[in-house]
C-alpha cells in the first residue's frame, strides 16, 4: 500500500509537462520517478537519471514479479514505474505518465493527484517540430496520433492546466495546485 501523496503529470507530447515538472522539482522538496524502459538511450541520457535502461527480458521479469506499479508498451518499447520507489520513500514523488498509466492510477491509487497539462494540438505539433527537428517527422506524427487519446482522459484528472499560451502562468497555476493539495 502506498500511503504518501504523489503527483502525476500527464498530457500530450509538446504540452510542456517536462518543463513544468522541472520547475516543480526546483521549487519543492519532491523527487522524480525514474521509469524503466527497454528502449535504447538517446544521446545525453544517463542510466538511473533519465531512465533505467533494461532489456526486454529484465522488464518482463519485473512484470512477472509484480515489481511495477504500472507499465505500457509504446512504439515497440516498454515503459514502467517501479512500485518499490514509491513504497520506500516518505517524499512526494512526481510521475510523468502516459494515458494508460493515468487510468490505472486513477482506479488503483487513491493517494495520487493527477494534473493534466493541456496544449492546443497545433501548438503541441509546433513545439515538437522545434524540439525534434524536421528529420523525425514519423516520430512527431506518432506522438501527434496519441493527442486524442490523451485528450480523452482530461476529465478523469484531478486538475487541468492549459499551457497553450503562457508557461509562466502555467507554472504559477501548478504551484497553486500543489499549495492546495499539500496545504502549504
Amino acid at each position: 500500500m502506498i500511503d504518501t501523496v504523489h503527483l502525476v503529470f500527464t498530457g500530450p507530447s509538446g504540452s510542456g509537462k517536462s518543463t513544468i515538472i522541472g520547475h516543480v522539482l526546483s521549487r519543492f522538496p519532491f523527487e522524480f520517478s525514474v521509469s524503466h524502459t527497454t528502449r535504447a538511450p538517446r544521446e545525453g541520457e544517463v542510466n538511473g537519471k533519465d531512465y533505467y535502461f533494461v532489456t526486454v527480458r529484465e522488464f518482463e521479469e519485473m512484470v512477472r514479479g509484480q515489481e511495477l506499479l504500472e507499465y505500457v508498451r509504446y512504439n515497440g518499447n516498454y515503459y514502467g514505474t517501479s512500485a518499490s520507489q514509491l513504497k520506500n520513500t516518505r517524499k512526494t514523488v512526481l510521475l510523468d505518465l502516459e494515458y494508460d498509466g493515468v487510468l490505472y492510477c486513477k482506479k488503483n491509487c487513491p493517494n495520487f493527484v493527477i494534473i493534466y497539462i493541456h496544449c492546443d494540438k497545433d501548438v503541441a505539433r509546433e513545439r515538437l517540430e522545434k524540439r525534434m527537428g524536421s528529420g523525425l517527422k514519423r516520430e512527431i506524427e506518432a506522438r501527434m496520433d496519441l493527442y486524442e487519446a490523451f485528450n480523452s482522459i482530461r476529465g478523469k484528472c484531478d486538475y487541468e492546466v492549459d499551457n497553450t499560451h503562457s508557461l509562466e502562468k502555467s507554472k504559477k497555476e501548478v504551484e497553486k495546485i500543489i499549495s492546495k493539495v499539500f496545504m502549504l
